[in-house]
């Protein structure tokens, strides 16, 4: 199970197999966020520009470019699947709203269905569902919790200003 340190994460390690990506983050360096945090105020976050990405960053970023899990080897419905092959289209440092999901595989007047495939996905990091978030500008829920979700947020917006 590869190891590495991030800003904002601590040491995390990913676990890496073909019917599923695990991701555990035991220390992470924010103060605690709940589900109903604006992502305005997270965003308003010091992103530490001014040290330079590490090779633990660089490392991560060519495993989430490569990634691409095999979506047909899991059990679910073409509905889940859909849905997370939506959020795998995300761009990093992007988010995207439940309905906007909805709306991108064609089926809008689905959320509840939508927040269940999210919070169904196997691929926590190659399906970035931390990237998705709720219609009124707040965080929503994350399987790995909220406090993680917006740390990965966080990262991403950093690695993005550094790229």
């Amino acid at each position: 199970m590869p190891l590495f340190t991030l800003p904002f994460l601590g040491m995390i390690e990913l676990e890496i197999a073909p019917k599923y990506w695990h991701l555990k983050a035991p220390h992470v360096e924010l103060p605690s966020c709940s589900q109903d945090t604006p992502l305005s105020t997270l965003y308003s976050s010091d992103l530490h520009l001014e040290a330079p990405l590490s090779s633990d960053e660089r490392e991560v970023l060519a495993l989430l470019s490569s990634a691409h899990p095999e979506l047909t080897e899991v059990e679910a419905s073409l509905f889940r699947r859909s849905v997370w092959r939506a959020i795998a289209a995300i761009p990093l440092g992007q988010t995207a709203t439940y309905q906007e999901l909805a709306q991108t595989i064609g089926n809008p007047r689905a959320l509840q269905a939508v927040g269940t495939a999210v919070g169904a996905n196997p691929f926590v990091w190659a399906v970035p569902c931390h990237r998705v978030v709720r219609a009124d500008g707040r965080l929503g829920n994350f399987a790995l919790g909220s406090t993680l979700k917006a740390a990965l947020l966080l990262w991403e917006r950093r690695v993005l200003a550094l790229r």
